[in-house]
């Protein structure tokens, strides 16, 4: 599973390497259509890799995805 991958890398610091593996996880769970699973990989790859990258306007981009998903989540 990348998103387990991605959190070892990040643990450890291999911030692109995270990222990497981030993002393939990221497309996976689109492709299945699982707003839990992207909730979370969106929070792991914007709120975790790419703050700690340094990458804030990245960062809020994937945190504004989030609160989508959680306003469209409550409608449902």
């Amino acid at each position: 599973m990348p998103e387990r991958l991605s959190l070892y890398y990040e643990r450890n610091e291999y911030h692109d390497r995270a990222l990497e593996f981030g993002l393939r996880a990221e497309r996976i769970a689109l492709a299945q259509n699982s707003n839990e699973n992207l909730f979370e990989i969106l929070n792991l790859v914007g709120g975790n890799i790419y703050f700690n990258k340094g990458d804030y306007s990245k960062s809020l981009e994937y945190g504004e995805r989030m609160m989508r998903i959680a306003v469209e989540e409550k409608t449902a």
